[in-house]
């Protein structure tokens, strides 16, 4: 759902709440979200962007593998805690920001 970051339980939250994630309990954005289960399958998501990047038109099944992500580009709420916990320096926030331009969510 547009606008939205789902629970591993299948639930979902409003972008309002997911805004005010990092103030829980003083917590910073990326641990509030670890420990109510929130996520964005980053290397799926990273393998549909790199295969919709060589091509000239989005195929079809890139965007049909993309669509059934449990999250999106546009759930990404742009904390940067992943950039930091990042091993191999991956600029996620820009990956998240293609994304959009490229999948449109």
């Amino acid at each position: 759902t547009r606008g939205r970051l789902l629970l591993v339980t299948g639930l979902s939250l409003p972008t309002p709440v997911n805004n005010a994630i990092g103030s829980l309990a003083g917590m910073n954005a990326p641990l509030a979200m670890l420990l109510l289960g929130l996520q964005i399958a980053q290397a799926d998501l990273t393998k549909f962007l790199n295969l919709a990047r060589v091509q000239d038109e989005l195929p079809e099944t890139v965007r049909e593998h993309y669509r059934a992500l449990g999250a999106h580009a546009s759930d990404c709420i742009m904390c940067g805690g992943c950039e930091e916990r990042c091993p191999f320096g991956v600029d996620v926030r820009q990956n998240m920001r293609d994304a959009l331009k490229i999948f449109g969510y």
